[in-house]
């Protein structure tokens, strides 16, 4: 595996990563309708290709094959982190999230701070993130739990 930048020709495969990461993983803390509205953020294939380039933003490659994609902006805000769902618990977010940080360290960036899933908060518990505060956003008039969360670096 080999952390690299996004490549517009990445979009693809990063759209269904994430609908499947979403619609696999994090159903166990969400409801049936939370995660049709989530996932269907990949609908929208020129926004998240927007954003992907708007941020900045590596790719786990597996021989030819993204398993892994996170970002950030240049404020911090860890814009996504997702592991493709059949690489769970391998290391990949680990890796992206390192390079992130790395990244960070780089532009001088003090701090990194994300709005995590119920899913994911252990695994940034664990990368020595802080929970801020418990939020209910709402995407299309459903409301979702997540955790603002931040790390110091």
């Amino acid at each position: 595996m080999i952390i690299r930048r996004y490549k517009p020709d990445d979009l693809s495969q990063i759209l269904k990563l994430f609908h499947d990461t979403v619609v696999n993983i994090n159903k166990k803390d969400y409801s049936e309708e939370q995660i049709k509205v989530w996932s269907s953020l990949a609908e929208d294939k020129v926004r998240f290709g927007e954003r992907l380039e708007e941020c900045i933003t590596f790719v786990a490659d597996y021989k030819g094959k993204v398993i892994g994609v996170g970002s950030f902006e240049k404020n911090g805000n860890i814009d996504m982190l997702y592991s493709h769902k059949d690489y769970q618990r391998k290391g990949v977010a680990s890796l992206l999230l390192l390079n992130i940080q790395l990244e960070a360290v780089e532009q001088k960036i003090p701090k990194l701070f994300a709005s995590v899933s119920i899913t994911a908060k252990p695994f940034f518990e664990k990368m020595e993130f802080k929970t801020v505060r418990k939020q209910s956003v709402e995407r299309k008039n459903v409301k979702f739990t997540n955790y603002l969360m931040e790390k110091n670096i």
